[in-house]
């Protein structure tokens, strides 16, 4: 297994980074974008000897620091592409085959 595992998707993904960690690893949660709620037992956890670290990734001062360098024009996002609605799954396409740098935008249709 390996010997640290960062999960930001959570629900979805939990139990199989747990299952993937070797004895004494470390898992560092920094979001749930499936859900909250993890359903892995405990057993592999304390068996395992592994250690769930949770991670905001960042302070609330760093956030707003660099919140301030988007705001002000200093640091822009890159964005690869703006595709409309219609085109999601190309957009999905764009990401998964990592078609390459920089963010793709999926932009709602405006009678939404």
């Amino acid at each position: 297994g390996v010997d640290v595992v960062v999960d930001h998707v959570g629900e979805a993904t939990y139990p199989n980074s747990l299952k993937s960690m070797a004895k004494g690893g470390r898992l560092v949660t920094c979001g749930a974008t499936t859900g909250p709620n993890p359903g892995a037992g405990l057993n592999r956890i304390f068996w395992n000897q592994l250690s769930v670290l949770g991670s905001t990734m960042a302070t609330p001062g760093e956030v707003d620091e660099v919140l301030d360098l988007v705001w002000d024009g200093t640091f822009e996002p890159r964005v690869r592409e703006v595709l409309p609605m219609s085109e999601a799954a190309r957009a999905h396409e764009m990401i998964e085959n990592r078609e390459g740098f920089g963010k793709v935008v999926v932009k709602p249709d405006s009678e939404l």
